[in-house]
């Protein structure tokens, strides 16, 4: 609503927005209904049960939703075009998400609890060794990480990167043709014409009988190139006629050249830039506020996490050869706050579980708080895949990349906290002598 009223256009980075958006809310009535329900088990009233459990809940939200916040302000004051546009989409999101758990959740908690619906946890209270497990199972996707990140450097280095024409310039051109036009058609016309090595895609859409068909080549970087692609494409088919700008729900009788957008290299040397730069400033301002709210090793770890998560999905798009554009880029910036938003909620219930057991073994105070929001991500992370599931299965050609990309990340980033974010705390916790001491006479115990 927001959006239309700013007569926004909705984009696939404004998507991935609103993706992150639906999960940092739906983790923040979450994160209230855990803990009001863990103050019933601890025998509290109702009415106290809410009170407490709302209060508790008040800073993790809070965290969770300025840190992401403070990525989002520096795409927007940092960035053009597309990427400003998911920092907009994501701002209004998360103002909308505080305002949705600190407002309305309190609302619908109290009518589950008058309806008794608030009395046990899905998943019940678990007892997994997560940091005995964590060598081997954070090892073994660090190395992944690892090999995924080099793999990325290489490639970019070599100029093998598949690069979309976003950041390296060319055209996108969308057709709207005849049924008995094919992609292979197009691309052979594209061929006559002197351009090659164009990425020529049928966009499916279930709901109108058309056959549109989308070109994107990096050839077509001068006007007399694109003047001779687009005479060769109107040929197809029947006679041409003139680019109308809009589609019909009738067949195409003839080839209509739909849009043509073009970029020139320098600006997608400029978008380069100005992402990665956002991206710096962004991680500098979370390691920051992470430090002052937690400690400086909780926010080392949560970016060590989040770089993780990025690593393997970026690699994985490279292995599988999949195109890095505008889109892809809004998918990575989703999963780098979902990461980040995962790991302030871990680190938060360390924080808080360590002040309690003050003369327990470190590690095992760590597979506490881990236990303890085990119910919260498994739930958060099945709301926020279905929204991207869908994306997946009924998006079409154009949707598929963003959401393998989407889908990757998310099942990534639901671990990384776990394995990645807090063994690395322990392993940092454990190199003061006087924690590790206290760790060896708990276990001994």
């Amino acid at each position: 609503g927001a959006l239309a009223g700013l007569g926004a256009t909705l984009t696939l980075p404004g998507i991935a927005g609103l993706v992150l958006t639906i999960g940092m809310a739906v983790d923040g009535n979450v994160i209230s209904f855990e803990r009001v329900r863990e103050e019933i088990r601890n025998g509290k009233t109702l009415k106290a049960a809410l009170r407490a459990g709302i209060d508790r809940s008040l800073a993790t939200i809070l965290d969770a939703n300025i840190t992401t916040l403070f990525a989002a302000l520096a795409l927007y004051q940092f960035t053009t075009g597309p990427v400003r546009g998911f920092a907009v989409t994501l701002s209004l999101g998360i103002v909308v998400a505080v305002f949705s758990n600190l407002i309305v959740a309190p609302l619908l908690l109290h009518a589950l609890i008058g309806v008794g619906r608030l009395t046990r946890s899905v998943i019940g209270q678990p007892k997994i060794a997560f940091i005995a497990a964590a060598p081997v199972v954070g090892g073994t996707t660090g190395i992944l990480a690892t090999l995924g990140l080099a793999f990325v450097l290489y490639l970019s280095l070599t100029g093998g990167l598949n690069l979309g024409i976003d950041f390296t310039g060319g055209t996108s051109i969308l057709l709207l043709a005849p049924d008995n036009v094919r992609v292979e058609d197009v691309r052979g016309a594209l061929a006559s014409a002197g351009v090659g090595g164009a990425v020529v895609q049928r966009l499916v859409d279930p709901t109108k009988p058309q056959n549109l068909i989308s070109v994107r080549a990096k050839e077509l970087t001068s006007q007399d190139t694109l003047n001779a692609a687009l005479r060769a494409l109107q040929a197809l088919g029947t006679p041409p006629v003139q680019s109308t700008g809009e589609t019909t729900d009738q067949p195409a009788s003839s080839v209509t050249i739909l849009q043509t957008d073009s970029v020139g290299p320098a600006v997608g040397a400029d978008l380069r830039r100005e992402t990665s730069l956002a991206i710096l400033v962004a991680l500098v301002l979370i390691l920051i506020y992470v430090g002052w709210r937690f400690e400086p090793i909780f926010g080392i770890a949560a970016v060590i996490a989040l770089v993780h998560d990025v690593s393997i999905t970026a690699g994985f798009l490279a292995v599988t050869g999949r195109e890095f554009t505008i889109p892809i880029v809004a998918a990575l910036l989703t999963i780098i706050g979902y990461s980040l938003n995962d790991s302030i909620i871990v680190a938060d219930r360390i924080r808080e579980m360590t002040k309690l057991h003050r003369k327990q073994a470190y590690p095992e105070v760590v597979d506490m708080a881990i236990n303890m929001t085990l119910s919260r991500t498994v739930m958060t992370t099945f709301t926020t895949l279905l929204p991207v599931t869908s994306l997946l299965i009924l998006g079409g050609p154009v949707l598929r990349d963003f959401s393998i990309a989407m889908v990757t990340g998310l099942l990534v980033g639901t671990f990384s906290s776990v394995y990645i974010m807090s063994p690395v705390v322990v392993w940092w916790k454990l190199r003061n002598p006087k924690v590790r001491r206290l760790s060896q006479q708990a276990a001994r115990a």
